[in-house]
C-alpha cells in the first residue's frame, strides 16, 4: 500500500539537498558557513541514532488517526508561514500556489500519502 511512498516524495520535490539549493541556499550558503554540512566521514549516520527495529512497534502510519482523517478527506491541510526561502504564496494561474522549503515538504508528504499526487495539499497561511 505505501511501498513507494518515499520514492513518490523524492520524485515530487527532490531530496533534502535539492530542496535546500532551490529554496534556502541564497539565504544561508552551505559552503561558506561551517554548519549544516554532512558529517566529516567518521559515521554514516545523518540523523539521530535509531531507537530499534521498525518491526518492534505497530505501523505508525496505518494506525494514525490523523492519517485516517487525511485519507478520508482526500486532502492534506498544511500550515505554513510566509517567509523567504521557506514559504511564499505565489498569485498566478499555476497549479502550485506556494513555493519554498516548507511548501516542498508539504508537497512531498502529499505525494507519499496520495500515490504521487502533489495536488492534494490545502495550504493554511499561519502568518496572518
Amino acid at each position: 500500500k505505501y511501498k513507494d511512498m518515499f520514492v513518490n516524495a523524492i520524485q515530487a520535490v527532490g531530496n533534502y539537498g535539492d530542496l535546500y539549493r532551490r529554496n534556502v541556499e541564497h539565504i544561508v550558503p552551505r559552503g561558506t558557513l561551517k554548519f549544516n554540512l554532512l558529517n566529516n566521514g567518521s559515521t554514516g549516520l545523518h540523523f539521530a541514532y535509531p531507537l530499534g527495529e521498525p518491526t518492534e512497534s505497530p505501523d505508525p502510519i496505518a494506525g494514525s488517526t490523523t492519517h485516517s482523517i487525511t485519507k478520508k478527506e482526500g486532502k492534506l491541510r498544511c500550515g505554513i508561514f510566509d517567509r523567504e526561502g521557506f514559504g511564499k504564496e505565489i498569485v498566478s494561474t499555476t497549479a502550485r500556489r506556494w513555493q519554498g522549503m516548507d511548501a516542498d515538504y508539504c508537497y512531498a508528504l502529499s505525494a507519499s500519502l496520495f500515490e504521487g499526487d502533489t495536488n492534494k495539499v490545502v495550504f493554511v497561511n499561519l502568518t496572518n
